[in-house]
């Protein structure tokens, strides 16, 4: 099975996660959502922390690798430009939150394998993007608008206005959340198009509460 299939199986080798930490060196920045620090022995953040440090310990050597097993798998279903998953789930409290390249979230048990909640948006990505965790809601974006989600529940508890400003641009990134604020960024393309012209990335800090703009700056003129 392909990355271009139409089913990507999710699969989570036991002693590899049952064995993952964490810890960045530089520890939680004043300022990170609780989750970071809570569960900063798991995997709060796309890259661990929010120094991007993507440090993981394990107990897997050359002694034992062979010893590794599928303990679960998760088909997701979709299909975007490159298949239909590229991004980093993310571990916070014994649940794994992952996002498709159809935007749709899952919030999967890391023991189980069972899904607790789907949410589902349909709206095809060109990636690599993913989701966020902070104040108790799982943040994400489909290529077009931002979105909290309630963390048990996976029910939305924002959508933002739309942040693209033409058919040329789009989202594909997972969101940066620091200081109740949540940090997006839209680039000069999709999964249509990409630098067709009239397209810009523009920075956007977002209320992580209600979802209301804060403010935004183009990264470039938007006459390039």
């Amino acid at each position: 099975m392909t990355l271009s299939g139409r089913v990507l199986v999710l699969s989570c080798l036991a002693l590899v996660l049952a064995s993952c930490g964490g810890g960045g060196k530089s520890g939680v920045p004043k300022g990170a959502p609780g989750e970071l620090s809570t569960f900063a022995k798991e995997w709060p953040a796309p890259n661990q922390d929010l120094g991007n440090h993507r440090v993981a310990t394990s107990k897997i050597d050359a002694g034992n690798v062979n010893k590794l097993g599928v303990a679960w798998t998760v088909p997701i279903q979709g299909g975007g430009t490159f298949g239909n998953y590229a991004s980093t789930p993310i571990v916070a409290n014994g649940v794994v939150y992952t996002q498709d390249l159809t935007s749709n979230v899952k919030a999967i048990d890391l023991k189980t394998g069972q899904v607790k909640w789907s949410k589902d948006y349909n709206s095809v990505d060109e990636g690599p993007n993913g989701v966020a965790i902070g104040y108790n809601k799982i943040y994400g974006a489909t290529s077009d608008f931002a979105f909290a989600l309630n963390k048990d529940t996976g029910a939305e508890v924002w959508r933002s206005q739309r942040l693209t400003r033409n058919a040329n641009e789009g989202i594909d990134m997972a969101p940066g959340v620091f200081d109740g604020t949540v940090y997006i960024s839209t680039v000069p393309g999709n999964a249509k198009k990409f630098y067709k012209g009239n397209g810009v990335g523009v920075l956007w800090a977002l209320d992580a509460e209600p979802g209301k703009p804060k403010w935004k700056f183009s990264t470039v003129p938007q006459n390039l």
